[in-house]
């Protein structure tokens, strides 16, 4: 996939209006917000809802464990450990929230030649659904309208990422594993170019890193998803991937993972 260096000008468009609509938009959001998202999201976690399993392969999880994809395509139940950090799911709710408002602000970025839709789903007729049975929706996808007004040319995938004031500072590029799942999503729109923006939870800073689709990144992501896949086919989970933090606080499979030291994971 070759990059497009016409489209240089209206990227840059982009960018401008992003760092200015955001950063306006974002400044509003005080501790009053957080204090009614935390309530709201309390007693949405005390609620038990049906959990319809999905066996596909996500690219929100790639660049992860693959035992946990493993579990994943095989349809199994998650569950919460007993004592789930509260505050940390809480963290992981406001930022959804955020998410949502950071989308609705890019709707509106100026450009009668641009299309942009936020959580567009994987088409199934691409490759990526039929070859690697993935399936997924990107956070927002700006495309380049044809002048008949009919089709339109992917042009900018974007991925946004919110993180802690600390998480922030330390951050001078892309997350390796957020790089595989943007490059997952390029392959499966055809778009040439991503970008991930990190966003400061706690103020209304961002970085925004461009990358552009990379061969060798995707497949490195294809060598995984067969892995996992044959894993399936066999019924045998993958070796086990140990991260004391992820397996602690995040993965909920744990109960079937069973990870060394599980008296100190749940």
């Amino acid at each position: 996939m070759e990059r497009d260096t016409s489209n240089d000008s209206e990227l840059q468009k982009i960018e401008a209006a992003l760092c200015d609509n955001l950063v306006r938009g974002l400044a509003g959001y005080d501790e009053a917000v957080e204090y009614e998202f935390e309530s709201l999201f309390y007693k949405l976690l005390t609620l038990e809802r049906d959990y319809q399993p999905s066996r596909y392969i996500h690219p929100s999880s790639i660049g992860g464990c693959k035992r946990k994809m493993y579990y994943v395509c095989m349809g199994e139940k998650p569950k919460r450990t007993r004592n789930s950090d509260l505050s940390m799911i809480t963290r992981m709710g406001i930022s959804s929230h955020l998410h949502d408002w950071v989308q609705e602000l890019v709707a509106k970025l100026p450009g009668d030649k641009l299309h942009i839709a936020n959580e567009v789903h994987i088409p199934e007729d691409s490759a990526a659904h039929i070859r690697y049975n993935m399936k997924g929706r990107c956070d927002t996808l700006i495309s380049m309208k044809f002048d008949d007004g009919g089709e339109v040319s992917p042009l900018l995938l974007i991925d946004y990422k919110f993180i802690s004031a600390l998480q922030y500072s330390k951050t001078s590029s892309p997350k390796s594993n957020d790089v595989m799942q943007l490059t997952a999503y390029l392959f499966a729109f055809g778009c040439p170019k991503g970008a991930l923006m990190y966003f400061n939870k706690d103020t209304s800073e961002h970085k925004t890193f461009f990358v552009d689709f990379n061969k060798d990144i995707w497949e490195e992501i294809v060598q995984d998803i067969i892995t996992v896949q044959e894993a399936v086919k066999a019924e045998e989970p993958p070796n086990r991937e140990i991260n004391f933090f992820f397996c602690k606080n995040l993965c909920k499979y744990g109960w079937l993972c069973k990870p060394p030291l599980r008296s100190r994971l749940t």
